[in-house]
């Protein structure tokens, strides 16, 4: 008796797991998270040939690497200090999150910046206001709702639906509004 198991039904353990045929050499961001070791140990033990690596403040349990899926699988597969990282995955497709070059960017510009980022692991259930960008200032470019926190302005940016970071206070006058059709804003 030959039995047949679709692909559908197959479970695999995250181990087992293999990279996507349509994964190729492109370069992106992505979420990295960490078991049984710190952020900062992790990133320094490194090679450089792996890619970029920012650890972002206050978490201790998650960087961001730049580089392409096929050589962090490799690395996760094939390196004892691989073994402490798995990718943080979308919840409905099961794909790796990938966060765009222009969020990462801001968000460690904002990292940088703030003396005490303010990064949140969940959306904080303030009221969204307006989706706008900074026109001026050592935050130009970003885009985000603007959000009151700490008795002042920010601007909350979201980091690929994994973290939320906030701005320091922003004048009102450096922030243009954007129509949500032109922003390509993620709805809530």
């Amino acid at each position: 008796m030959e039995t047949k198991l679709s692909n559908a039904s197959a479970i695999r353990p995250m181990s087992m797991r293999r990279p996507p045929i349509e994964a190729g050499l492109q370069k992106h961001w992505f979420a990295i998270r960490l078991k049984y070791i710190k952020a900062e140990k992790f990133a320094s033990l490194l090679p450089t040939s792996l890619g970029k690596c920012f650890v972002p403040p206050v978490v201790t349990n998650l960087v961001f690497i730049y580089s392409d899926y096929k050589t962090l699988w490799n690395y996760r597969t094939f390196n004892l200090n691989g073994s402490h990282m798995g990718f943080m995955r979308n919840p409905k497709t099961w794909e790796p999150v990938i966060v765009r070059d222009r969020d990462m960017e801001i968000f460690m510009r904002i990292c940088g910046a703030s003396k005490c980022p303010i990064v949140m692991t969940e959306k904080p259930s303030v009221k969204l206001g307006d989706f706008v960008r900074v026109t001026g200032g050592p935050f130009k470019g970003a885009e985000g709702y603007v959000v009151r926190m700490q008795k002042s302005k920010r601007v909350l940016i979201d980091v690929g639906s994994l973290l939320w970071v906030a701005t320091d206070y922003i004048s009102p006058d450096l922030l243009e509004t954007i129509p949500k059709e032109e922003s390509g804003a993620k709805d809530s």
